[in-house]
This record gives structure tokens, C-alpha cells and sequence, in this order.
């Protein structure tokens, strides 16, 4: 655009907008909702204008003949297409004259090289705002929302499809180790590690949410099929410290989820602790309800780390002992459970053992019951030393990833009546994921 282009756009503007406003301004006095109103009104006419007024100017000179962006060859207008674009300002129908090279064959609108379109009906900014409002909540309710904010008419389905792809190539960058740096880059760069830090927390835990069989609308793949299956999620996050030294609160916190198994969720933990300072962090603390799962995955990739098993968690499973002996609700079945919670306060893990193991019940059944809760203090006895973590100032409750599971999976995937395939739950999870971790990843490198 030259000089004199620009000064000409600002006088037509200036003019349109003093028309603009003889026609629109009311006159006498305002409330101020009233001056919000015009205000909003005045802005969306002028931005829309302007965006027209400087597609405009993008557009290339007609010719009946121009040079193929792929091997310069001659390449003849052959007809005019239209496009409809949805941008943040409004739908936008493109004239587009389109070309085919008469040596290599390719066909181009040079318009469409001008702006870099993309062949999508929406602008990468349009296209974020529904991946991100439509992994937020359900797809229903982004088209009134973006209307109400932004003035912009898009369908339902149209905000699913797009959300699902957003996230699908989400997942495909995760896969590269591809990510955004920062919010103003729209090229994906190589992920980079963090600077070290003081102590790390990592959580990990799984919830259920409902799934579904790959089925048809016509039922030619016969009827709905419906299923529970498990999403893992993992978190990262460093805490701050009050004035006894002790960790609280949360400075900064970074997700991953996943509905594959075991196979599939390790590499993307190991990826996010990695990526947040795991490998140069001079304490690692691993929170967890003393699966066995979490169990290997740490011994294998974190075999330094401090591991905790939840206090709550703990809890759960001495009252579990503590019900089948003493019947539930008793008052003798939380005596001894208070009174095992005491040796395992001051690091006594083996006594608390022994307490289950004294237990001779007659049943086949509280004999399993037994043996299984035996089981489990005896592998965790050495992750519930909860004196001296606490003396180090370590949190002991997963409190944290807990909540995460509710944030990530059980608010958006497990809302009443739904269930999904299970690529679109693994595509919304990525999405929410970034957007829940306290710095959010930028959506538009994949729209």
C-alpha cells in the first residue's frame, strides 16, 4: 500500500465515520448503558469497514495472465471464485479471479497467496475462539456466546468439528514435542527445557468417564454401545512456602490427560516433567493414592524422587480394615483407626502393620480383606513416613490432582447425558489441558 493509498483510507474512514455517527449518535443525554451500546454499535460498523477497506487493497491487479507460484510458468485466468471467511469481524465473501498454470497444472487465486488463506471458512483467530469455548463447554453453547461478544453466526456442529481438529493436531504436535512458545508466535518451535528449580511436585491419578463404540446414525453398525473407560492425568506444579518453611498454595501448575493405557500416558508425563525442570530440580516429590502404576512409573523414570502416598488415601484404606473387624460406623472401628494414624504420624509403618496382621478374622471374605490391605501398607510402608515429610515441608495430601481430574474430565466429558468416541474425548482433553495449566498454550498454530 503507498502513501498516498494510506492517506486516502484515512480520509474515506474519517468520512464514513462522521456519517456514521450524524446517523447513529442519538442526541440528548445518555444513560451509560446507552452510551455502551452505541459505542459497541459505532466500533463494529467502523472495524468491519476497515477490514473490508483493507482486503481491498490486498487484492492484485487483474491480469489475464500471471506467473505460477510453483514453476513461474505462464498461467492464464480461467474464472471468479467466492469464499466465504469468517473472521473476528464478521462473514467476509471473497471475489477471488482463479488461475491455472498451463505447464505444471496448478491452480491458484492470488488473492488467496495475498492473504494466505488457507482454504478454511475461518480465520486461525476464529477458529481458536471455537476450540477454545467449545472444549470449555459444550458445543451448544459457543455459538450464542460468540454471537453476544463478537456478533459472528456459526453452527453448532460447526464449533465441534472445528474443536475436535484443533485438538486432534494438538495431539500431533504432542507427539513431535512441538509447541508454542509464545502467545504472538504462530510457528510451533522445538519444546525447550525449563531452568531448574528448588522442588517439584509431580501428581498423578485416573477417573472414569463414559465413552462409546464406534456406531452409525442408521444403526448399520448395530446400537449404541456405551462404556466407561479411564482417563489418566498427570500434573506438574511447584508450591510456595509459609513462614514455617511448610509448601502451600500453588505457584504455577501444568496438565496432561489421557484415555490410553499405561504405555501411552508415560511418555507424555515424562515429557511434562521434563519440559517444567524434573531433570534439574533439586527435589522431586511425587504425590500419589499409592497405585501400582504410579508406583512403577516413578521407580522407572523418577527413581529419585520422593514419593508420598495421600494421607486421605491412607485413611480410606485403614477404615477399610477398621469397618470389616469392628463393623461399620462403630465407635471401635474409628478408635483404631485414630490409634494406627498415630504410629504412622511419628514414622512407625511397621506397627501400623502389625496391627492389621494381628487381626484373625474367621470369613473368607475379611481374610481377603485383610491380606489385600496387608498388601497395600506393606509396599507403601516406606511412602508413609508422613513425620518426616512433614519435618521437610512436603505436602502430603493429592488434593491437587484430584481437583484436576474434576477441572479437566468429570466437568467437560461427564456432564449429564453425554458419552463420546474416543478421539473426541482425547481431542478435547488436550485442549483443556493447556488452557487449564496456568500458562495456556496458544491455539492458533493449530487451526
Amino acid at each position: 500500500m503507498t502513501v498516498l493509498d494510506r492517506a486516502a483510507l484515512k480520509a474515506q474512514l474519517l468520512r464514513e465515520y462522521e456519517a456514521l455517527l450524524e446517523e447513529r449518535l442519538p442526541e440528548g443525554p445518555l444513560t451509560l448503558e446507552e452510551i455502551e451500546t452505541v459505542v459497541e454499535e459505532l466500533g463494529r460498523l467502523q472495524d468491519s469497514r476497515l477490514e473490508d477497506l483493507l482486503i481491498q487493497e490486498q487484492t492484485p491487479t487483474p491480469g489475464n495472465q500471471v506467473a505460477c507460484p510453483q514453476c513461474q510458468g505462464a498461467a492464464p485466468f480461467k474464472r471468479l471464485l467466492s469464499l466465504d471467511v469468517l473472521t473476528m469481524h464478521g462473514n467476509r465473501r471473497l471475489q477471488r479471479r482463479y488461475h491455472r498454470c498451463a505447464h505444471c497444472g496448478h491452480g491458484f487465486a492470488p488473492l488467496d497467496l495475498r492473504l494466505r488463506l488457507d482454504g478454511r471458512n475461518a480465520t486461525r483467530q476464529v477458529r481458536a475462539w471455537q476450540a477454545k469455548y467449545g472444549s470449555l463447554d459444550a458445543f451448544a453453547t459457543v455459538p450464542a456466546l460468540l454471537r453476544d461478544l463478537r456478533g459472528l453466526v456459526l453452527s453448532e456442529s460447526t464449533v465441534a468439528r472445528t474443536t475436535l481438529e484443533v485438538g486432534a493436531a494438538l495431539l500431533a504436535a504432542e507427539a513431535t514435542g512441538e509447541v508454542v512458545l509464545a502467545a504472538a508466535d504462530a510457528t510451533p518451535r522445538p519444546r525447550r527445557p525449563s531452568p531448574g528449580v528448588d522442588r517439584l511436585y509431580l501428581e498423578m491419578d485416573g477417573v472414569y468417564c463414559p465413552l462409546r463404540e464406534v456406531r452409525k446414525k442408521d444403526g448399520s453398525l448395530g446400537k449404541l454401545r456405551r462404556r466407561y473407560g479411564e482417563c489418566k492425568v498427570g500434573m506438574v506444579f511447584q508450591t510456595q512456602r509459609n513462614a514455617e518453611g511448610w509448601d502451600e498454595g500453588v505457584r504455577w501448575r501444568a496438565y496432561t490427560a489421557t484415555l490410553e493405557k499405561i504405555e501411552g500416558f508415560t511418555p507424555r508425563m515424562v515429557a511434562l516433567a521434563q519440559a517444567h525442570g524434573s531433570d534439574h530440580a533439586r527435589e522431586l516429590v511425587v504425590l500419589g493414592d499409592g497405585a501400582e502404576w504410579i508406583r512403577n512409573l516413578c521407580e522407572q523414570h523418577f527413581p529419585r524422587a520422593v514419593q508420598i502416598v495421600d494421607y486421605w488415601h491412607m485413611t480410606q484404606h485403614l477404615y477399610t480394615v477398621a469397618n470389616a473387624r469392628f463393623g461399620g460406623g462403630t465407635p471401635e472401628a474409628a478408635a483404631w483407626v485414630k490409634d494406627s494414624q498415630w504410629y504412622l504420624d511419628r514414622d512407625m509403618p511397621a506397627t501400623a502393620l502389625a496391627r492389621i496382621q494381628e487381626w484373625r478374622p474367621e470369613s473368607a471374605e475379611d481374610q481377603a480383606v485383610r491380606d489385600r490391605e496387608y498388601g497395600y501398607f506393606e509396599k507403601n510402608q516406606e511412602r508413609m513416613r508422613y513425620e518426616t515429610f512433614l519435618k521437610h515441608g512436603y505436602q502430603i495430601g493429592s488434593g491437587m490432582v484430584e481437583a484436576a481430574c474434576r477441572q479437566l474430565v468429570t466437568q467437560r466429558l461427564d456432564e449429564s447425558g453425554m458419552h463420546w468416541r474416543e478421539a473426541s474425548a482425547e481431542a478435547v482433553l488436550a485442549i483443556r489441558a493447556k488452557l487449564k495449566s496456568t500458562a495456556p498454550t496458544d491455539l492458533r498454530p493449530y487451526c
